[in-house]
């Protein structure tokens, strides 16, 4: 199911967005789902590598901006609290050559939400730089 959806996006995607590359779409897509992995696999290192350096973060019922580096430190209790993650219903709302937004529902054990997340291409690889939701 999961992998139809991914699919079904990039094909969006490209329909609607002129001059999107195939190869900026494929290698957001696998951000994405390179988070659900480390995240669910409870590995905060690897779920951190794909943030930028300067990315901004909220998090909590109360909607808190946290560094990177304070993310880390919160990212463990998060794991705990919400033990699975998944991306659903992926929308790309814009994209450049770079930076992009994509629009998500970010489901979790018995409740979901709906967010966006920047991402930033520094030196040909995509980054996660923020979400919202």
């Amino acid at each position: 199911m999961r992998k139809s959806i991914l699919v079904m996006s990039t094909i969006t995607a490209c329909l609607c967005l002129p001059g999107l590359l195939f190869a900026d779409v494929n290698q957001i897509l696998d951000k994405l789902k390179e988070y659900e992995v480390a995240y669910n696999n409870k590995n905060v290192e690897e779920a951190m590598k794909l943030w930028s350096e300067d990315a901004v973060i909220m998090t909590g019922g109360n909607r808190k901006t946290v560094t990177r580096e304070e993310y880390r430190k919160l990212l463990p209790e998060r794991m705990r609290a919400y033990p699975t993650i998944y991306f659903e219903d992926i929308e790309f709302l814009f994209i450049s050559e770079i930076d992009a937004m994509v629009s998500t529902r970010l489901k979790l054990p018995k409740r979901s939400s709906r967010m966006n997340i920047k991402f930033v291409k520094i030196k040909g690889t995509w980054y996660l730089q923020s979400w919202a939701y």
